[in-house]
């Protein structure tokens, strides 16, 4: 049975670990600060990890108890704001590669991946994104680990890609 909102995802995201250079925009401010484990941010927050060059990036953002992105190299990912009790959550790609661990049995609706030329909905399980806004447009690899994936874009659609699946 498809898992219910409430008891996927925690009002707020939660930085479980942040090994590296891990930096978090806050919505409504300007400034970044760096991210601090066990800290809860914001939906609308973006985060952005770099390497630098000593320490290799381990990033976790957890979005519930079996939800969470993780990031092991240089990315920038952005959640997009809610309202007090949505269900559903959207993460904006920025760059670089973003992973994400999510239930399989996710309901339909509940998580969005976004980014300028590509929309992915109804993800259930593991899937990896690298992208990158490249001078003549974008450029993405999204890969389907477990679970599955819609992915729509201006002039094309997918309507579920299953496990062990890629595009480029």
């Amino acid at each position: 049975a498809p898992a219910k909102a409430g008891k996927v995802f925690f009002p707020l995201m939660r930085c479980k670990r942040a090994e590296g250079k891990v930096m978090v925009l806050k919505p409504r401010t300007t400034e970044w600060v760096d991210a601090v484990e066990g800290r809860y941010y914001p939906f609308g927050s973006t985060v952005r990890v770099a390497a630098d060059g000593s320490i290799k990036p381990d990033v976790v953002f957890e979005f519930g108890e079996k939800s969470a992105v993780v990031i092991s190299s240089d990315a920038e990912f952005a959640t997009r704001e809610i309202e007090i009790g949505a269900t559903a959550r959207i993460i904006e790609l920025l760059k670089g590669r973003v992973e994400l661990k999510f239930p399989r049995t996710l309901g339909e609706g509940l998580l969005k991946v976004v980014a300028p030329a590509f929309c992915c909905e109804n993800l259930a399980g593991e899937s990896i994104f690298d992208y990158s806004n490249v001078n003549d447009g974008d450029e993405a690899m999204i890969r389907c680990v477990t679970g599955t994936i819609a992915l729509k874009g201006s002039h094309y659609s997918i309507p579920r890609m299953g496990a062990a699946n890629q595009i480029r």
